[in-house]
């Protein structure tokens, strides 16, 4: 709208042999290059036709129509060479190639990036159990047509021709498709990989240059996050949560930082750490936007999960004990219990109980059902019952301080089982 002040759009053609091009090069120069709209058929393909607007409502429209015609044949020419050129060696000849790419000053070449990816990758894809053969190649194939001449042209389509490139190749679909979807997601709120070699390569990626880049110090401070670490970090999270990717962030954390070398004065654990946090941070704020209450969140980070995924089924199910009648009355019976056991010496030096030694009717009653309950999945809520008979167990019962406090052991609520 910035470009025209009396806007009048027209229809114009273009060659139908041009559509023999990828339909996201045609639209990156309609778009990118000429100020165009591509046209689409009800399918979404894309039809040999664009919308111009000019900036005049001219008494000769088939002139200016036939000028915009002619302005836009060398522009789809230009795309119609650089797809035929580049598919003439395949995409891994240009993976030597990105040794002359400088990823940063301090962390070394593209090609460097790829190796540290692949590594990665294929460890994540051990733990995920997903072919590892294939995450192996599609790392290698990932970044190599940044040296095309397409993506050179137009460097959005990075990825994208990647995938193109990869099936005139005879690459696998699923590794072509891995190729792509690694950049995913690319905004935020952007579509995620769909397929498990994409995921597995998005996170990896992702770490990678998290790692590399809190390595040299280059962590985002106020609103400057020039390589977009902010965006990395939650791709990740969204990644992992959304696909319900059981992971240990620290551990994968753990690996990447094992790829470079630190100075002296730089502790590992302490720089993994802060990383975590970082991240963390960032699911914290996503989390928020997909209204978790911020001390459902806070109360689930206390346990120290290493699972995203897990973090956010305990953020629901905790979410979902608060809406029961009972919670209430559970929370208080629960804090009762914690209370007996921080204001005991032995409060947590051993967990089980001698049922032998228990004599009173009510201590032997509560310690029976206690242990039933255990292996109950809802036993937060079917341990309200007992709340109910609290008050005839006098003084949380007369069987000696050990016994006392292994049985409010036994009924505490435990970080792990929330």
């Amino acid at each position: 709208t910035a470009l025209v002040e009396w806007p009048v759009a027209l229809l114009g053609h273009f060659d139908e042999e041009f559509l023999q091009v990828p339909a996201e090069a045609l639209e990156s120069a309609i778009q990118g290059h000429q100020k165009c709209f591509p046209v689409m058929d009800s399918g979404g393909k894309l039809m040999p036709l664009f919308i111009a607007v000019s900036n005049i409502a001219s008494k000769n429209m088939a002139l200016v129509k036939e000028g915009n015609e002619r302005v836009m044949r060398p522009r789809l020419s230009d795309s119609a060479f650089f797809w035929q050129q580049d598919r003439k060696q395949p995409l891994i000849n240009h993976l030597e190639r990105l040794k002359s790419v400088v990823f940063q000053a301090k962390l070394g070449s593209v090609y460097d990036k790829v190796l540290r990816v692949e590594a990665l990758a294929v460890t994540l894809a051990q733990r995920l159990q997903v072919n590892e053969e294939a995450v192996k190649r599609a790392a290698q194939l990932a970044k190599c047509d940044l040296m095309t001449n397409m993506v050179g042209e137009c460097p959005e389509l990075e990825g994208t021709m990647g995938r193109y490139y990869a099936l005139a190749d005879g690459e696998s679909v699923e590794v072509a498709a891995a190729i792509e979807e690694h950049y995913q997601p690319r905004v935020a709120g952007g579509d995620l990989p769909s397929s498990q070699v994409g995921q597995v390569l998005a996170i990896a990626d992702k770490l990678d240059t998290l790692a590399a880049l809190f390595v040299v110090g280059k962590v985002p401070t106020g609103d400057k996050d020039p390589f977009a670490l902010r965006r990395a970090a939650l791709g990740v999270m969204r990644i992992v949560v959304e696909k319900q990717l059981l992971v240990s962030l620290p551990e994968l954390l753990a690996v990447a930082l094992t790829a470079f070398s630190l100075p002296s004065d730089v502790s590992r654990d302490d720089l993994a750490s802060r990383l975590h946090l970082f991240m963390l941070e960032r699911l914290r704020g996503w989390l928020l936007d997909q209204n978790v209450s911020l001390d459902v969140f806070d109360a689930v980070q206390v346990c120290q999960n290493a699972e995203p995924y897990d973090m956010l089924q305990r953020m629901k199910a905790v979410e979902h004990f608060r809406q029961q009648p009972e919670a209430e009355q559970l929370t208080a019976a629960n804090k009762r219990i914690h209370n007996i056991l921080k204001k005991s010496a032995q409060g947590r030096s051993f967990t089980e109980v001698n049922a032998d030694v228990l004599v009173d009717d009510a201590e032997i009653d509560l310690y029976q059902q206690s242990m039933a309950l255990q292996e109950t999945a809802n036993r937060l809520l079917d341990m309200v019952g007992l709340q109910n008979d609290k008050d005839k167990y006098p003084a949380m019962l007369s069987g000696g301080e050990r016994q006392r406090v292994s049985i409010a052991r036994a009924l505490s609520v435990d970080p792990d089982i929330i």
